[in-house]
């Protein structure tokens, strides 16, 4: 039934395709991290409908990622949306979560993989609240204002952690080579 809506909201072909392949690959999954986070059954519902409602408005920028970046993406998302209703439910902060599964798919040439073995230990280091928005920005390639969007923030706000996000990886990589040296 919500899959039908879900495809109604889409302008292509090619979209309504990828929105079922995504709606059946990782409904179980979405549901399980909101209800790990949301410990509520009908939260859990709602964030798997949020959820695949910014997927929907992100649609085109999904077509060309495969499924693993796809998942990330989802993953990246259900942690916010499951945040903002715990924040919402009960008027406080949210722990952390694990790492992002991602990371992974770095080359597999050891040469190569120096330089980015540094730069993922920086961004896996970060609070999670520039983490979130450096991955957004800089591997799914979303505008601050779809930042925001996703982040339930203010446009402001989003650039502004974009900003200290960047900083604090630079500082990170700069201490990081000086101990490399």
């Amino acid at each position: 039934m919500m899959l039908a809506f879900y495809m109604s909201l889409a302008d292509h072909p090619q979209d309504k395709i990828k929105i079922e392949e995504i709606y059946y690959r990782y409904k179980k999954l979405i549901k399980y991290l909101a209800l790990s986070k949301l410990q509520k059954e009908d939260l859990a519902e709602d964030a798997v409908h949020e959820v695949m409602l910014i997927v929907i408005r992100n649609i085109q920028k999904l077509q060309s990622r495969n499924m693993d970046e796809v998942k990330a993406f989802i993953y990246l998302v259900t942690r916010s949306v499951s945040i903002d209703m715990l924040r919402k439910e009960k008027r406080r902060e949210a722990a952390d979560i694990e790492d992002y599964p991602f990371l992974s798919s770095l080359n597999e040439d050891p040469q190569q993989n120096l330089g980015k073995d540094l730069i993922v230990k920086c961004i896996i280091d970060l609070p999670p609240i520039y983490r979130e928005i450096l991955e957004l920005t800089a591997y799914f390639g979303l505008s601050i204002k779809e930042c925001a969007a996703v982040l339930k923030i203010s446009q402001p706000t989003a650039r502004k952690r974009l900003e200290r996000a960047r900083k604090l990886l630079r500082t990170s990589l700069e201490k990081g080579e000086e101990t490399d040296a």
